[in-house]
């Protein structure tokens, strides 16, 4: 199992894995209040927390939850599977009704995937939606059929991190590391990628604008 957010974090509310570093800027690793809101009643299908508030490893289940089981009072996010694509992978969260997953990812139509990561042009009818313009390839590398000009498609691909302790595929936070400091860097968390940092044997998801994970 691996355990995670965006794009894969695991939580348990009122425990800290925080990681050591301090001051480190974009290096941080994102985190949320842990303090819960004990006034606030969330509604029967919201999650009891948020995917950046507090990371524990050890607190999700070995398999994959049945939906609507249950899940006890904790803010848990659970994350398994390795899917190049990070938001892909199967993420469930626990809510006042039990176990609830996350809407599927927004997949490219079949004939839009090369078998391997191409340059150049790609294909000019590529939906208007851009999640579905997204492309994983077995050895980790993420590639983006994007407008180049107004009447060019072409490929934007980001290689595996080159770090020998970086793995190729995007780990899902929470899940454990070894070379404390670390930073890997996936691609853009927009575009189906991710950041994760090594703290306190830890995977973190790395601050992020826009598309936070």
């Amino acid at each position: 199992m691996i355990t995670g957010n965006e794009d894969g974090v695991t939580e348990q509310g009122g425990q800290s894995q925080q990681g050591s570093g301090k001051g480190d800027g974009q290096d941080d690793p994102v985190v949320g209040d842990p303090t819960p809101d004990n006034d606030a009643q969330p509604e029967a299908d919201e999650p009891l927390g948020s995917p950046l508030d507090v990371l524990d490893p050890s607190a999700c289940p070995e398999l994959e939850p049945v939906e609507d089981g249950d899940c006890g009072d904790s803010a848990l996010w659970c994350v398994y599977g390795d899917d190049v694509r990070v938001e892909c992978r199967e993420t469930y969260f626990c809510a006042a009704s039990g176990w609830r997953k996350s809407p599927d990812c927004r997949v490219p139509e079949a004939d839009l995937c090369p078998s391997t990561p191409q340059t150049g042009s790609c294909n000019a009818l590529a939906s208007d939606d851009p999640q579905m313009r997204i492309c994983g390839f077995e050895d980790g590398t993420l590639c983006t059929c994007n407008s180049c000009s107004e009447t060019e498609w072409c490929w934007e691909c980001t290689p595996p991190p080159e770090q020998a302790d970086c793995p190729s595929i995007a780990p899902n936070a929470g899940s454990s590391c070894s070379k404390q400091g670390i930073s890997c860097d996936y691609g853009d968390p927009c575009q189906g990628g991710a950041r994760r940092i090594c703290r306190e044997n830890i995977w973190f998801p790395l601050s992020a604008s826009g598309c936070g994970e």
